[in-house]
């Protein structure tokens, strides 16, 4: 009987032990990083005379050009220039053909369009490798209200600024701006946006100005918090009587102190300090010695209880026995 027991408490013990495991479960998270998005605001239009806008003269089709040039500046240091290209052409029924383009002689470059209302819109980016002055040339070739025609604008494209140089600012607290530099005069908007890099779509906060004539630019967000972001500043308007855009990229760690450092999560908060109060037993001997006395300290006087004990049952054994 006393083996059955034995053996029932000992698998009663060993299903205890294995129920935590069974239903132990992993709550690790990973998360997929993608890089902050921006979307370029489109500037069409160089501020020069730009000459009728209805695209025909004397009834016949006419082409309007309009570039703009650009700027992109990543991580404040590598600065590249671009020639934006709008063109359209005016129908009355209906309209189809090829634009292309060519800067400085070079071999031409077919630009996409897209049929409107009444006219055909073509538009395009071009990389340059120097900015400064390029000659700009665009081409429409087709059928325009059952016409067959050929078009051709020739323009200067000047960019502002020699040397140019745009450059993302902040102070590691939250104020983030920008500055134009190698320009006299500048006028338009600043537009600056905060995206979080760990996120597809995430754009956090934004911030757009009036127009202004500053050359140096900032605003500060409130709400954000110590961490790592990607900032896009972007300025559109003129620089030198000349209208362009400039846009930087960079990434920025918002802090408490104005190095832009980031609190390490980790040592964020001293560490938790007990109370005394509420603190149990303390060892004060933590790497070894004499074991505390846990046994009683007076053996003889056990042994002597045990002697007169059987003593006393000896007695009233032989005075029972004798009665009888």
């Amino acid at each position: 009987m006393l083996n059955r027991f034995f053996s029932v408490f000992m698998v009663f013990l060993l299903v205890f032990a294995m129920v935590p495991t069974a239903f132990a479960g992993d709550s690790g998270q990973s998360a997929e990083q993608g890089v902050a998005p921006g979307s370029e605001k489109a500037d069409r239009g160089n501020g020069k005379d730009e000459g009728r806008d209805d695209g025909e003269t004397d009834g016949k089709p006419e082409m309007i050009v309009r570039p703009s040039v650009g700027y992109t500046v990543v991580d404040n240091e590598q600065v590249s220039g671009y020639v934006k290209v709008y063109a359209h052409v005016v129908f009355e029924e209906s309209a189809t053909g090829k634009f292309e383009m060519s800067l400085d002689g070079e071999d031409p470059s077919e630009l996409d369009w897209e049929e409107g209302v009444d006219k055909l819109i073509a538009d395009g980016i071009f990389r340059v490798k120097k900015p400064g002055t390029h000659k700009l040339l665009v081409r429409f070739a087709g059928d325009v209200d059952g016409e067959e025609v050929s078009l051709e604008e020739e323009q200067a494209v000047q960019f502002p600024g020699d040397p140019f140089n745009f450059e993302v600012t902040h102070d590691g607290k939250g104020t983030i701006g920008g500055k134009l530099s190698g320009v006299k005069n500048a006028e338009g908007r600043w537009v600056i946006s905060v995206f979080d890099p760990h996120e597809e779509e995430g754009l956090l906060e934004e911030h757009e100005s009036d127009t202004t004539s500053a050359l140096e630019y900032s605003h500060t967000f409130k709400g954000l918090k110590p961490g790592t972001y990607e900032v896009r500043v972007s300025y559109s308007g003129t620089m030198d009587g000349v209208k362009a855009t400039a846009d930087g990229l960079l990434t920025v760690k918002i802090g408490e102190d104005a190095s832009g450092g980031v609190k390490d999560p980790g040592k964020g908060e001293p560490p938790v300090k007990e109370d005394p109060d509420k603190k149990g037993d303390v060892i004060k001997n933590p790497k070894g010695g004499k074991l505390p006395e846990t046994s009683t300290p007076y053996p003889a006087f056990a042994l002597l209880g045990s002697l007169m004990l059987l003593g006393g049952l000896a007695l009233l054994k032989f005075r029972l026995t004798g009665e009888s």
